[in-house]
């Protein structure tokens, strides 16, 4: 009988000579897979023949770790809810580049920002980029902010050349952003909602909304601050 799988090709894996595959459920396993699950590049699955897709036909994608189901009804559709497409640690960094991330695969995005702290006090923002260009107009991002901080534009819209994930300077900053629409050619908007540490007993909770307003498709996302250093986390995750 077979004792494990391959994780990268999925085929069955038999430890000892006494193993191999002439069981018949051994064989009618290794015949149901292949029938019904593929592994392969985005790009060859794009170009599956349509003479060979069938009702409920996995694809796990080699090159981007996401898996689709194929329905006639609907065409090829992601299978997990939420997929991680993108997760880097920075120590001591001014910017963290996020390229390649947004694509037409989905519509919406999360980006958890865990930056445990700064080398000094600033707001961390974000500017969208493509083709590894940001997109850093004057006055593009319109951002409004309610927050607990003393220094909030509350019910105001201010212009900036960058999407703030807080209105006050902190020392560190625990955010979730949810992104729509960047990776086509219409308004980007960002939902925000923060917690910015500015010392060992101060603290911000901050709600924003920021909508970029170039009609642009952008592919990625860059993370920056007014000046400090960045030390900590930013993983990004595709919504199905």
């Amino acid at each position: 009988m077979g004792n494990s799988k391959n994780p990268t090709t999925g085929k069955r894996v038999f430890n000892d000579v006494y193993s191999f595959p002439q069981d018949s459920q051994d064989l009618a396993d290794d015949i149901h897979d292949a029938w019904n699950v593929r592994r392969g590049p985005a790009s060859a699955r794009t170009t599956f023949p349509e003479g060979q897709l069938r009702e409920g036909l996995i694809w796990v994608e080699t090159d981007t770790r996401i898996s689709y189901r194929w329905f006639s009804a609907t065409g090829w559709q992601p299978t997990d809810a939420l997929v991680l497409l993108a997760r880097q640690s920075v120590t001591g960094a001014g910017t963290m580049n996020f390229d390649n991330v947004f694509s037409s695969r989905f519509e919406n995005y999360l980006v958890r920002v865990n930056i445990r702290s700064m080398s000094a006090g600033g707001v961390p923002a974000m500017q969208l980029r493509s083709g590894g260009n940001p997109a850093a107009g004057a006055s593009d991002y319109r951002s409004v902010s309610r927050t607990n901080s003393s220094t909030a534009i509350a019910g105001a819209t201010t212009g900036e050349d960058r999407a703030p994930l807080t209105k006050a300077s902190v020392a560190a900053l625990y955010a979730e952003v949810r992104i729509f629409d960047p990776g086509i050619a219409s308004r980007t908007v960002f939902l925000v909602n923060s917690h910015g540490v500015g010392s060992t007993t101060a603290a911000e909770n901050g709600d924003l909304s920021v909508q970029h307003n170039p009609a642009v498709a952008y592919d990625g996302f860059r993370m920056l601050t007014s000046g400090p250093l960045i030390t900590g986390a930013v993983s990004v995750f595709g919504i199905g």
